[in-house]
């Protein structure tokens, strides 16, 4: 990593103009698409994590998605929801606390983050809205594919009694989350720097592969370029670099080659779908 900076320093020296563009606009994509929808869903993650209602909800709905999801906590029913719902790297924010508080095993918060890491349903919706393609097919089929994935990855355990958590105060809890939170979004804002200042020095004529180093320029770049719509999807599939940076940062214990195999594996079972089906 150490050589990486070193490298990248060098360049930013050679490349002054190049590299003060790219954080400019990667500052401004950053506050535009992500700030919005990433900041709320870490604060609303941290306010509901401990909430009884909620954790009643979990254990009544425990034997159900038991057989039909192959769980073995009653948390990982709130964090299949919240992964659908808040997408990466909050999901994995929340998949972290789980096991660092004992309620889910580290195998199954891991195999959590290995098939629920999609975008946000905002950003979905979003995105397919700009590409005027219809959301809810790739909703659907990308639920599906995480869910046989998650499945067939996950080992039957002894589900264990873990004590209750004693919630904090409401008020507390929410200062040290905005500070969390806005602390996380400025490790983001810094991955997307690096990852955009890179690619634009090394590859200033455009390159194909963008998406897959850094989704949220590729995202524009693939539309800018009106590439085929299979970039799209076979994109926010892998989720790119840049965002598996972003959860490393949160869980730098994660298995990486693992996670990388899977997105792939996802991604191109995800990009068949939409060629024979939709």
């Amino acid at each position: 990593m150490l050589i990486l900076y070193i490298f990248l320093f060098i360049l930013i020296l050679i490349n002054p103009n190049i590299a003060k563009d790219s954080f400019l606009s990667s500052s401004i994509l950053w506050f535009k698409s992500l700030v919005p929808v990433l900041y709320p869903s870490l604060l609303f993650i941290d306010m509901i994590m401990n909430e009884k209602t909620l954790l009643l909800v979990c254990n009544y709905l425990f034997k159900p998605f038991k057989y039909i999801f192959n769980i073995n906590y009653p948390k990982s029913v709130l964090m299949i929801v919240l992964s659908v719902i808040c997408g990466v790297p909050a999901n994995v924010k929340a998949i972290d606390i789980c096991i660092s508080n004992n309620e889910i095993s580290k195998e199954e918060g891991n195999n959590l983050i290995f098939a629920y890491s999609n975008m946000s349903l905002a950003y979905i919706i979003y995105l397919f809205n700009l590409f005027n393609m219809p959301f809810y097919i790739y909703l659907v089929s990308s639920f599906l594919l995480s869910s046989i994935i998650f499945y067939f990855l996950n080992n039957k355990e002894e589900t264990k009694d873990f004590l209750p958590i004693i919630s904090e105060n409401r008020i507390n809890t929410l200062f040290k989350s905005i500070n969390k939170s806005t602390q996380t979004l400025f490790t983001i804002l810094g991955i997307i720097v690096l990852f955009n200042i890179l690619i634009n020095l090394l590859f200033p004529s455009g390159f194909i592969l963008y998406p897959l180093f850094e989704i949220l320029g590729g995202i524009n770049y693939i539309k800018e370029k009106s590439l085929s719509f299979i970039f799209v999807i076979f994109s926010i599939g892998f989720l790119g670099l840049s965002v598996h940076m972003q959860i490393l940062s949160i869980k730098s214990d994660l298995p990486y080659i693992k996670f990388v195999i899977i997105r792939l594996l996802y991604s191109i079972l995800l990009c068949l779908f939409w060629i024979f089906l939709v």
